[in-house]
This record gives structure tokens, C-alpha cells and sequence, in this order.
């Protein structure tokens, strides 16, 4: 059964348009995407290039063909460095021989399209050229699945190589059934298959794509989550290591330590990432180190605790320090990726004094004190210069 083409160019313009729409969505939803952007336009520019081709009627031949291709190649352009982000390993300048497929491919074409002899004719060159164009981005895709090894890339791989043979396929039925053409679209029997088979492709695609892009996701979250615990056990070594140092020489002067525990870390970096919330942590570490003396110590030293170490310092000095301190992260505002994030912080004093003399003392009183700030209200600061009472920090 032959359907009508004009009915299937039809579906197949608004399949395009429906998953490239709803490509760009997702990727706005999920920043971090690294392929699914690209894909989006690529769809959305393959769409327009559809719609410039019907404009053969109102405008001249060789401007629609100029702007159809022009559509076209940008759509290949981003297709093509959607596939070369991911992998970072190998950047888009060093496939020389990718590239310089895309672009020479457009000016030939344009050229080749607008002496071809008949309509039957530029399709075979439009064809042949996005079988070359399909089939390098099939091969970049494989050759990241050889050492990625995972299912959607390998799906995705497939899919391409699939499109490149369809484009290939079309060139040959164009030469068979030349004479059967009709306006834009052949309405032979292979014809009518291909483009009724063209929807189904987009869809399993779009699937592909987004299996592939939440794999991804979730490989980032790991490796940041991984780098990040590796910078927080460095940064809490060398921060126990040197206040240690600094009690030992405290013991008969004044010594305050200020625990800084962000109210809503947590939260951010749910909804924000995990990446977001150590680059918050290391915005509040910058104001600690802003507002610090040279001889103070600053440090991270949990995901969501800064301590700031202040020999020297009497409890009542170190009240007002704190509250400067929470005041600066109050009323600031930390960027990240053009996001503006706003957090409050609770904070808690404790001091050297007699049954209260190493690290894990003081740090154990200092967080009785956010406890108790953080009971009270958040946002706040709280001393333990009048307890006495040692808590597990594990308790809390």
C-alpha cells in the first residue's frame, strides 16, 4: 500500500518538530546535559530546513536550495559537536577528517544541488552527503561506546549508523524510481516505507538520547561526589593537622573556634547539584578567610562545615567575629553557572578552658552549640563558653 507523501513528509516534519521541542526542555531541566541540547536544535534546524525546501515556490530555486542546505549543515554542525562532548578525551579539532566532511560538504552541495539537471538529481547528492555526514557521527558514537561500553551509547550508535543507511537507501531508490517522483518526495514503495519509518526512528532516538544523557548524569554525580570527598579529607587533614599544632601552643592563652554549618546545604544540592554545593562551601570559605586575621585558621572541614580556628581570641571577641560572619553569608550572594544562591548559616563558639583542652573537645562543644542554634531557630549564633558537658560528635 502506497500511502499519500504528502501526508508522510507531513508526519515526519511535525515528529521532528515534537522531539526536537521536546529535547530542548528536557535539557533546560537538566543543565548538565551534554548531548540532549544539541540534539534538540539539530531536529529543530532539520525541520526548518524542511519548511525553507517548500519555499521553492515563492522564492528562487537557488535561494531555497542555499538556505534548505545552510539548515541543514548547522543541524549536522551540532549534531556532530553534541557526539565530540562526550567524550572530552578527544576534542572536535583533532577529527580533522570529520570536520572537514562538514565543511566542504556545503559549499559543494549548494553548488552541485543548484546545476543538478533534475529534482531526482539533488536528491541523490542531498542524500549521499548525509549518508557520509550520518555515518562519521555513527562512527564517533561507536568509537566512544569501544572504551564506555554502555548500553544507550551503543543503542545510539546503531540508531546513527540506521539513519546513514536509510539516507544511502534513499539515494538508490531515488536513481530506481526516478521517473515516479512527485514534487519533493518519491512516492515509490521503498520511499513510502522509508519515511513512514522516519517517526519511528526520531522516537527510539529521543529515548536513546535521554537513556544515555541520564547514564551520564549519573556518572558525573559519582565523580564529583568522589573528587569532592577527596577535597574535603585533604582540606579536613591539613586543617586538624595545623590547629592541633596551634591548641598545643594555646594552652595558656586564649584560643576560639567557630564551627560554620550551612543551614540548607543539603536542599541546594539536591536541586541544584552537588557541584553547586561545594562551590557555596567554597564561597563561604572565602568570606571566612576574607573576614579572618593572618594568624587565624580556616578550613573545610565536613561537606557542609567550615571551621575557623582564632588564637588569641577571648569568647566574647569571638561572638562578634561569628556574628559578622553570619551576617556575610546572610546578606550575600553566591553565583554559580548564572544562578544566584542565597544560604544562612548556624553558628557555633566554643573556647579552650580547663577539661576542654584538644581538638576533638572543642570541636565536640561547637557543635553542641549548633545544635543548639540550629534548634532555635537556624541562622543564629550560640557559645558553649558557660557548659561543661563533652557530646560525641557522632551523636549529632
Amino acid at each position: 500500500m502506497i500511502l499519500d507523501v504528502r501526508s508522510l513528509f507531513e508526519l515526519s516534519f511535525i515528529s521532528g518538530l515534537i522531539a526536537g521541542s521536546l529535547s530542548l526542555i528536557f535539557a533546560n531541566l537538566r543543565p548538565q546535559t551534554r548531548l540532549l541540547r544539541h540534539f534538540g536544535l539539530a531536529l529543530l534546524c532539520l525541520c526548518a530546513a524542511n519548511a525553507a525546501v517548500s519555499t521553492r515556490n515563492i522564492a528562487p530555486d537557488f535561494v531555497s536550495i542555499i538556505l534548505a542546505n545552510a539548515l541543514a549543515h548547522v543541524a549536522f554542525i551540532l549534531l556532530y559537536t553534541g557526539v565530540h562532548r562526550l567524550d572530552a578525551s578527544r576534542p572536535p579539532k583533532r577529527d580533522i577528517l570529520g570536520w572537514s566532511i562538514v565543511v566542504a560538504d556545503f559549499p559543494l552541495l549548494t553548488w552541485f544541488t543548484y546545476y543538478a539537471p533534475n529534482l531526482e538529481f539533488r536528491i541523490i547528492l542531498i542524500s549521499l552527503a548525509s549518508t557520509f555526514l550520518l555515518g562519521r557521527i555513527a562512527w564517533r558514537i561507536m568509537a566512544y561506546s569501544q572504551h564506555n561500553g554502555s548500553l544507550p551509547s551503543i543503542t545510539l550508535g546503531a540508531l546513527a549508523g540506521f539513519a546513514s543507511f536509510m539516507m544511502l537507501f534513499t539515494a538508490v531508490a531515488t536513481a530506481i524510481y526516478g521517473e515516479q517522483s512527485q514534487s519533493l518526495l518519491l512516492a515509490g514503495p521503498p520511499m513510502t516505507v522509508m519515511f513512514s519509518v522516519k517517526p519511528i526512528l526520531l522516537l527510539l532516538t529521543i529515548v536513546a538520547v535521554v537513556w544515555l544523557e541520564l547514564q551520564l548524569l549519573h556518572t558525573d554525580k559519582q565523580a564529583i561526589a568522589s573528587n569532592t570527598e577527596k577535597t574535603i579529607s585533604a582540606a579536613r587533614q591539613t586543617l586538624i593537622a595545623q590547629s592541633q599544632k596551634e591548641i598545643a601552643q594555646s594552652q595558656s592563652g586564649p584560643l576560639s573556634i567557630a564551627l560554620i554549618d550551612l543551614d540548607n546545604f543539603k536542599v541546594i544540592s539536591r536541586s541544584h547539584g552537588l557541584e553547586t554545593g561545594h562551590e557555596l562551601m567554597q564561597w563561604v570559605e572565602d568570606i571566612c578567610r576574607r573576614i579572618a586575621r593572618p594568624s587565624d585558621i580556616v578550613g573545610r572541614y565536613s561537606i557542609d562545615q567550615i571551621a575557623l580556628v582564632m588564637p588569641h581570641t577571648h569568647p566574647t571577641t569571638a561572638l562578634e567575629v561569628a556574628e559578622h560572619l553570619r551576617i556575610e553569608i546572610e546578606s550575600g550572594t553566591c553565583m554559580v553557572n548564572d544562578k544566584a544562591i542565597r544560604t544562612t548559616a548556624s553558628i557555633g563558639i566554643t573556647h579552650l578552658q580547663p577539661g576542654r583542652t584538644t581538638w576533638n573537645d572543642l570541636v565536640s562543644s561547637a557543635q553542641v552549640a549548633i545544635f543548639r542554634a540550629r534548634s532555635s531557630g537556624r541562622n543564629r549564633v550560640e557559645s558553649v563558653s558557660q557548659l561543661n558537658q563533652k557530646v560525641d560528635i557522632t551523636q549529632l
